[in-house]
């Protein structure tokens, strides 16, 4: 649009107007106003000559003026389709898109988290581009944008798209011991970003398990396994389903032995009443057990009637119950054995 001091002629006055790339936007018009639409939104500088005739006509009644210049700069278009995925790298995913125009002359392309710049791309247009995203949180969602702006800091922002990145799985750490006839075990791993399950076993039996995608751990205390016995212990991390895929993580195996069966004694009353000589009312033999002595061993056969002592003594075999031989019939009163300094229980032996 422009004004006109004065016709200095006879009216009609009649303009043209000339971009400066000499494109003819409008003749011969009466108006003071023109619309170009044919520009080119690139970031090319444009000025427009406008030339007012009056009625007499030629170019002795003419004079033209020029506007100042301005930049074809507009607003980028909008993105289309892109995408984000995880590579399986630690804290990486590869983003490939298509950068829309920018309606400039720069076109500079960037992702974004929300208003941090995750990385600058840098100048770019058209075609179709992949750049590898690095230092995500491995197991975190990021929203992500695609950004582009021209040199008039106009810019286009894209959908966001959520990507969760996952690095590959290490070895689970194990650790065990043993205390008695039982086995303590237990073990920690990491999902590193994607899901994975964590299992311990002990001597090829699952004894506890734990999925996620960060720490795990597991454990199983006093398991018991015997005495005198060499556990195996193994914890295993294996991956759930990811893509792209990864391979399984390690395994972790560790032994620990048990010890021996502590040494003990016990006595008993045989059911069965036997009547001698010296018993003639009945008695009853003393029965033994031993256990954790593991060869021969000698015990003394003790009572209270008439004060502690020893009344006989017998050489077991080995781990097991038997029959002593000695025979006690003194009701109410206890009988007890002390074998290689281990003694039993006392028991109140009765009709």
């Amino acid at each position: 649009s422009w004004g006109l001091g004065s016709a200095n002629g006879p009216t009609p006055v009649t303009y043209s107007v000339q971009r400066s790339d000499g494109h003819k936007v409008c003749s011969g018009v009466t108006v003071r106003t023109c619309t170009d639409d044919s520009v080119a939104f690139d970031g090319t500088t444009y000025t427009y000559a406008v030339t007012a005739t009056n009625a007499t006509g030629g170019s002795d009644h003419a004079a033209s003026a020029n506007s100042p210049s301005w930049r074809a700069t507009g607003t980028p278009d909008a993105w289309g389709s892109w995408s984000a995925a995880p590579t399986g790298a630690d804290g990486t995913a590869n983003v490939s898109y298509t950068v829309p125009p920018s309606r400039g002359a720069s076109s500079t392309v960037a992702v974004m988290d929300g208003s941090h710049v995750v990385q600058s791309i840098g100048s770019q247009t058209g075609g179709v581009h992949s750049v590898t995203l690095t230092g995500l949180s491995d197991g975190s969602a990021t929203g992500l944008q695609m950004r582009v702006c021209n040199e008039a800091n106009r810019c286009s922002l894209s959908a966001t798209k959520s990507v969760t990145t996952f690095g590959p799985l290490g070895s689970p750490n194990a650790s065990g011991s043993a205390s008695g006839s039982t086995v303590s075990a237990s073990a920690t791993a990491n999902g590193n970003g994607a899901t994975a399950t964590l299992t311990l076993s002990i001597d090829g039996t699952v004894v506890d398990t734990a999925t996620g995608t960060g720490a795990l751990s597991v454990s199983k205390p006093n398991h018991s396994v015997g005495y005198n016995h060499t556990a195996t212990i193994r914890a295993t991390l294996t991956t759930g389903a990811t893509t792209p895929s990864r391979a399984n993580g390690g395994t972790d195996t560790l032994t620990v032995t048990t010890g021996p069966e502590p040494r003990s004694v016990s006595v008993a009353q045989a059911s069965t009443k036997i009547t001698t000589a010296t018993c003639q009312s009945g008695c009853n033999y003393v029965l033994v057990t031993l256990n954790g002595f593991g060869g021969r061993t000698t015990c003394s056969i003790w009572n209270d009637y008439g004060g502690d002592h020893s009344f006989s003594s017998y050489t077991a075999p080995g781990d097991g119950t038997f029959n002593t031989g000695a025979y006690f019939g003194y009701w109410g009163n206890s009988v007890w054995a002390v074998c290689d300094g281990v003694s039993s229980p006392r028991v109140v032996w009765r009709k």
